[in-house]
């Protein structure tokens, strides 16, 4: 980690111009070029310099400016704090696609994911850099939870339930799915994992992804999801990082596909609907109690238990044909309706943000995609003097002067 002068290195401040040169280590620049897939001539294209120029930065005979780094972190699609970083970061294998499909692998990934899991790969490389020099300002480095899929799915969720203390939920919150989901994340984050949100991914890619690499494991949500989704994906990641088998993952999309979906899906659903729907909870509840194996569930039933219990009306399915209370029939005959009832939720909270002054505030949607704890810690060490102001502007992808936002957004 650089550890430069605080007073004289402020991106967007007084102390530092666009015309100004950065000092980057050469081989990151070589190494964000290479993996990017650019050979020389076409970088210099995309940047509008000469081929020898870049030649020369990665050389280490030259340096760009600020505004020529900023542009590169632009192309290579690369967050500016690991152009700044002192070494490049090691990338590991992608995560295992255990989405339903025909088509999976990291060779049929959109550009918006390649790009959303180079972000999260760089935010941990961060956090591991940060760890090094100010550990006080992030949370724990140690994951508590190891399960394997010989754990039953109940005494997992009740470990993992014990980690989050999700018995102090209040019983209101579990009605409101946008508190609910940030407490969870919250919860989550205490435990020693990373939590990132992404933007530009379709929801019918990827509703989720995990990197199970400790310190540091990471959970990406779709932030298109809607919240009852996002969170039954959350803890379904959740369960794959105390298994230490990170994923790409399309978890409600497995339940249509049964016959095909991979057996650690299956479980991390199974343990995900349990977290949320303890098992003697859900059988004492009254509907849940008076009802037998064929029982036909309605939605309103459904969206009663859902109220109760924090869950979408999908999961809720789920776990009552784990507790032998419905059938897979059932699921297959309310499948399509449950996919309405969804997308009308999504739709209403997509008109909602339309509806807002100006629709979502910048600054809470980039503390919401960058992830709570990690922006709380990348301001912990800045305030503490462990990293410079350059530092904390690259680490956030803000300029010096929007940190005091940032900072109220976390406050």
């Amino acid at each position: 980690m650089y550890l430069r002068d605080c007073a004289n290195d402020q991106i967007g401040g007084a102390g530092l111009t666009t015309s100004e040169r950065m000092d980057v280590e050469p081989a990151v620049l070589r190494w964000a070029r290479q993996t990017a897939g650019f050979d020389l001539p076409l970088a210099a294209r995309r940047l509008q310099v000469k081929p020898e120029v870049i030649a020369r930065w990665e050389e280490g005979l030259a340096s760009p400016t600020i505004v020529q780094l900023r542009k590169a972190a632009a192309v290579y699609k690369r967050p500016l704090a690991v152009l700044l970083l002192p070494a490049p970061i090691r990338d590991p294998a992608p995560p295992t696609d255990f989405r339903v499909t025909e088509q999976r692998g990291e060779d049929t990934w959109t550009p918006a994911l390649h790009a959303e899991f180079r972000r999260a790969l760089s935010q941990r490389a961060v956090a591991l850099e940060i760890l090094d020099v100010w550990p006080e300002s992030l949370f724990p480095s140690e994951y508590p939870i190891r399960i394997d899929l010989n754990t039953d799915p109940d005494t997992a969720a009740h470990a993992i339930r014990a980690a989050l203390d999700a018995d102090g939920w209040r019983p209101e919150v579990l009605s409101r799915p946008g508190e609910l989901l940030s407490t969870t994340i919250e919860a989550v984050e205490r435990l020693g994992v990373l939590v990132i949100q992404t933007e530009r991914v379709e929801s019918s890619e990827m509703q989720g992804f995990s990197i199970s690499e400790r310190p540091y494991p990471l959970i990406a949500l779709n932030g298109k999801d809607y919240h009852r989704r996002r969170l039954f994906t959350l803890l379904h990641e959740l369960c794959h990082i105390s298994l230490n088998v990170g994923g790409v993952c399309d978890p409600l999309d497995n339940l249509n596909h049964r016959e095909s979906a991979d057996e650690i899906e299956i479980y991390c659903n199974q343990v995900a609907a349990a977290i949320l729907m303890p098992r003697q909870r859900m059988l004492d509840n009254p509907l849940v109690r008076s009802a037998n194996t064929d029982h036909r569930w309605n939605l309103e039933e459904l969206g009663q238990l859902s109220q109760q219990f924090g869950a979408s009306s999908q999961a809720v399915l789920l776990r009552l044909i784990n507790l032998g209370r419905a059938t897979w029939q059932l699921y297959d005959l309310r499948r399509f309706e449950l996919e309405r009832e969804y997308e009308r939720h999504r739709q209403q909270e997509e008109d909602r943000r339309k509806k807002s002054k100006g629709g979502p505030n910048y600054y809470s949607l980039k503390v919401r995609n960058l992830g709570h704890g990690y922006v709380s810690a990348v301001l912990r060490a800045y305030r503490n003097q462990a990293i410079s102001s350059r530092d904390v502007a690259a680490y956030l992808g803000v300029r010096f002067d929007q940190l005091e936002q940032m900072e109220r957004r976390v406050s």
